[in-house]
């Protein structure tokens, strides 16, 4: 079968499509109930009153009760150390913590899942000396996967402490948290690795730790494994591989950046690799079972490639010496964004050429760009909170096509409503407000109302005056897209009026306006063209914005038989609706020329 091709304008409305799931969805995660709140831990005793969980109706509730950790402790580091015995199905490990204490407090809470838990392993010091509180007791509050430590004292304002403790866990094939995984090679044989997926909470599956994407600390990780393996992780090794007493193999990592948990990653393999350095000097691998060594080529040339054009795009270099993309027989999701090391289903990261479909070729190419885009937009900057996962998807949604654009021009693509905010601010006034939002919150955590903050600090810069914050809103706080009903005068000046309403597919449906505020109305972007003088560049943009009683345009000379066309080169995230009569005009003008063809199918077969 030969590959398939589609035009852009339908390409772009299956987008608009897309993005508008992954709006839903996104605002949607804060909100979906933990999977799995089962865990083991050796429990000293229950906790006694006062801090009973049967309060009465009006008793504050305790901290535990909390679905949020509190923000009494910061962690800076995680001194990780896993011993994963794949035979046995089991790992084991110490973390030791360095926490500051912004608020005085005299209990901890870490989150932890199905792990074991020695209470005579738990202990608190003062980093760098000196007194610190006892631990009293340590239990478990299953409900929100909590470990509570309970300590004889307060923790000081303005003060850091290393808090340790030991854990196992079983090692078990569920693809979450650290999990067990196979393959079975040419010669029938079953083969096992260990490999990671802690997004969104299953972090604290592998390790006690703070588990939400706010607290993002340094990590230095130490993996000790049965001989016939190796391991990597998200940064390089710190020196060589040691072998040690029991011809077990040890292999300690350099210290990560700040990152969030989720984003942690290691993996503990038979794997082969094949491997190039980027323009910018960045060790690039793609690491893959034996068997599938001719088909990580693809993945590896233009994945290094698409790192050269994001640090060019994003004026940012690539924060990490290293970057790792590994193919994982077993794997829940498309791929995972971990910070230095992607995961991936083989198919979408393996090609072989003559043999994998042009689909799954396109497939790959735009996997690796969408997870390349979240090392800066997701990891270097990271959401504060779940409810914002749909900027992250959204934007790397949008500048993968920038990448796979770039690596093959050839096909062709773009999409959504981040496509439309390039449009009306300009490219260079919208990569200057990424550098900036990028630059500014590096390491750190944001919400999508600081984007929008450095975008319209960037046009104001530029001598543009537009409040992305109040049209993106229009946006992003409301569900769907707006039809723009167009209205053409005749007998004199081309001139159009139009107005907004909600698009539905069911015209009768009942609408719940969640936001009374903004009422379905957006601020939309206009750009037109005619054929008295055509012009499909889009760059004369008008604005219909949500108050707007009535819009009038006058577009100067014409005659009654010049059709209009609104919403160039479809760059707004909406329908257009036109009067009958310009719709014949549009219609006659096809016979001849399919110039305005996309546009007007697209709109008409959904109105």
């Amino acid at each position: 079968m030969g590959e398939v091709t589609m035009s852009k304008g339908s390409f772009w409305a299956l987008m608009f499509a897309f993005l508008g799931t992954t709006l839903l969805v996104g605002l949607l995660c804060g909100l979906l109930p933990n999977r799995d709140a089962d865990c083991t831990i050796k429990v000293t005793e229950e906790p006694e009153e006062p801090r009973s969980t049967s309060s009465g109706p009006t008793t504050p509730p305790q901290l535990w009760e909390k679905i949020r950790l509190p923000t009494n402790l910061k962690p800076h580091h995680y001194d990780l150390f896993f011993r994963i015995d794949i035979t046995n199905e089991e790992f084991s490990g110490t973390n030791t913590m360095l926490i500051e204490c912004l608020q005085s407090i005299d209990i901890i809470l870490i989150h932890s899942k199905l792990l074991v838990i020695d209470d005579n392993s738990i202990t608190l010091a003062q980093n760098g000396g000196g007194g610190a509180p006892g631990v009293t007791r340590s239990w478990l509050y299953p409900e929100n996967q909590y470990l509570v430590i309970e300590l004889d004292g307060m923790l000081e304002a303005g003060t850091s402490y290393d808090l340790t403790i030991a854990f196992s866990g079983p090692l078990q094939e569920d693809l979450i948290g650290l999990y067990k995984s196979s393959y079975v090679n040419k010669d029938g044989d079953t083969k096992w690795l260990a490999s990671t997926f802690f997004a969104p909470t299953d972090a604290r599956k592998a390790f006690p730790c703070f588990d939400e994407p706010a607290h993002k600390a340094e990590f230095t990780v130490t993996i000790e494994n049965e001989p016939g393996y190796f391991a990597l992780a998200n940064m390089p090794l710190d020196g060589d591989n040691e072998t040690i007493a029991d011809g077990w193999v040890r292999s300690r990592f350099q210290k990560s950046v700040p990152m969030s948990t989720y984003l942690l990653c290691f993996v503990v393999c038979d794997f082969i690799s094949e491997e190039k350095e980027t323009q910018g000097g960045v060790q690039f691998r793609v690491w893959a079972r034996p068997e599938a060594r001719n088909s990580v080529r693809y993945a590896l040339e233009k994945g290094a490639d698409i790192i050269d054009f994001f640090e060019d795009y994003f004026q940012i270099p690539f924060p990490l010496p290293k970057m790792d993309m590994i193919a994982i027989p077993d794997f829940t999701a498309g791929a995972m964004e971990n910070w230095g090391l992607i995961t991936y289903r083989e198919t979408a990261l393996l090609y072989t050429e003559g043999v994998s479909s042009p689909r799954n070729k396109q497939r790959v190419c735009t996997v690796v760009s969408h997870e390349l885009a979240h090392q800066w937009f997701g990891n270097l900057v990271t959401l504060q909170w779940w409810d914002d996962t749909w900027l992250n998807e959204g934007f790397a949604s949008y500048v993968e096509y920038l990448g796979v654009e770039e690596v093959e021009p050839d096909w062709g693509m773009g999409a959504s409503i981040l496509r439309m905010l390039q449009n009306f601010l300009g490219e260079a006034t919208f990569k200057k407000g990424l550098n900036s939002y990028l630059t500014a919150f590096a390491y750190s955590n944001a919400v999508n109302g600081d984007l929008w903050f450095h975008l319209t600090q960037a046009a104001d810069e530029d001598g543009k005056d537009i409040d992305v914050t109040a049209i993106m809103e229009t946006w992003t706080l409301q569900m769907g897209f707006p039809v723009i009903d167009v209205t053409r005068s005749y007998g004199g000046n081309v001139e159009y009026s139009a107005s907004q309403h909600r698009f539905l597919s069911n015209p009768d449906s009942e609408e719940q306006n969640t936001y009374p505020d903004l009422g379905y109305k957006w601020y939309v972007p206009l750009t037109h063209t005619s054929s008295a003088n055509p012009n499909f560049q889009g760059d004369q943009i008008e604005w219909l914005n949500p108050d707007d009683e009535g819009y009038n345009k006058d577009i100067g000379e014409g005659s009654d038989s010049d059709w209009l066309l609104v919403n160039i080169r479809e760059y707004g995230y909406h329908r257009v609706n036109y009067d009958a009569n310009n719709w014949q005009l549009i219609a006659q003008q096809l016979e001849d020329d399919n110039t305005v063809r996309k546009r007007r199918v697209d709109c008409e077969l959904n109105l």
